[in-house]
Order: structure tokens, then sequence, then C-alpha cells
């Protein structure tokens, strides 16, 4: 599975790849957005500055033909700082 967001901004997807085990229990996904990369590393090379309004936030899993993408009930954005 991976979560990808675009910054409108910079013109730049950022992504980041999970591994979750099929089951038939919800799982709770806990990520750091510090961890999403650039896609296209030539046109940003580093993290999302703080403060870029994120847009087409998405999360797609499969591969080959199991492809796919699915909408969810609610994402809760929770910021730690030390």
């Amino acid at each position: 599975m991976y979560v990808q967001f675009f910054v409108r901004d910079l013109r730049v997807n950022f992504r980041k790849e999970l591994t979750i085990l099929k089951g038939p229990a919800w799982r709770t996904v806990t990520l750091d957005f510090d961890d999403l990369l650039p896609m296209d590393k030539a046109k940003f090379p580093g993290r999302a500055p703080a403060g870029s309004a994120v847009y087409d936030f998405g999360l797609y899993y499969g591969e080959e033909a199991e492809k796919g993408s699915f909408w969810v009930d609610s994402i809760k954005v929770v910021e730690a700082r030390p």
C-alpha cells in the first residue's frame, strides 16, 4: 500500500510505501509526513515545506492486476512537536 499527496505550489507528488498484511480487522495507520518523499526529485529534492497546502491525499493498494484505491471514512491529523 502507499500513501500519496500533491503539493500544488510545488507541483510535486509526495509518496510513502507502507506494508500492511491483508486481514479481516481494521487497522490504524500512523505515518510521519516528513517520511513522504517527492516522486520527482528533479522538480523538488526534499521534504514538503512546513505549511504547504496538501491536495489530493490518496491511499492506494495492490500490485499488477490487484491495483486499486479506496475512500476513507475519516482522517485524523495530529501534530506532535517536542
